[in-house]
């Protein structure tokens, strides 16, 4: 029988990225001689290029297209990224041990697939089965396709599937598919429910004590 799988977010649940979007919002708009402020940029944080353009036309006026965010704002982030991979605290232990365990892990993210396939590319070890990005779905999170989309690859239902999310838009999102969430940080302390557990971050925190937070998931990584 297999372990149940592990989706997970990148910015915010993978990577401690929060700090370089926000200086390549200033960085970008700035060389457009924009204004930008931290509540601009609260706006963002959890969101994707589709949302950065409204916040961004709606703050400033100007309406940017995805190809120029992804050729201005997204390319300083990844720039930044591949000099150093920022890992959140305890995240690329949980990686490593997944790999380990043989478990299924997938990456759902909104950033495109050029941005992260050469970052997990130049690690030492392959964390993931699979990579599911903006660039797969038409309807990026908080809407439900892209995890629907990456159950539907591995051949699974919610049930027997752990999404890791740091933001609102991704618990929605995971949660409308049907997944197990867990949430991590402040940003999504207001949910609840059957499927939904907090968690104050991964530092410390194996896999199966992850899946224990969900009982009938629990046992098979307790057993694993």
């Amino acid at each position: 029988m297999s372990l149940p799988a592990f989706l997970i977010d990148f910015d915010g649940t993978l990577v401690d990225s929060e700090h370089i979007w926000r200086n390549a919002e200033y960085t970008f708009l700035g060389s457009h001689g924009l204004p930008w402020s931290e509540e601009a940029a609260d706006r963002l944080v959890g969101g994707n290029l589709d949302l950065a353009a409204n916040v961004i036309e709606d703050v400033t006026g100007v309406r940017f297209s995805i190809a120029e965010l992804q050729e201005g704002l997204q390319e300083i982030v990844r720039q930044a990224l591949l000099v150093e991979l920022p890992w959140i605290s305890g995240a690329e232990t949980l990686l490593k041990e997944l790999q380990h365990l043989r478990a299924r892990a997938v990456l759902v993210t909104s950033n495109y697939r050029y941005v992260v396939e050469p970052l997990f590319e130049a690690l030492p070890f392959s964390p993931f089965s699979m990579l599911v990005t903006r660039d797969d779905v038409a309807r990026p999170k908080p809407d439900p396709e892209p995890y629907t989309l990456a159950l539907a690859r591995l051949g699974i239902d919610g049930s027997d599937a752990i999404a890791l999310e740091d933001s609102p838009a991704g618990v929605k999102s995971a949660l409308a598919a049907g997944c197990h969430v867990v949430g991590l940080g402040p940003l999504v302390a207001d949910f609840s429910g059957e499927r939904f557990r907090p968690l104050d971050g991964l530092k410390g925190h194996s896999a199966a004590e992850i899946a224990a937070l969900f009982p009938t998931l629990g046992r098979a990584y307790a057993n694993a």
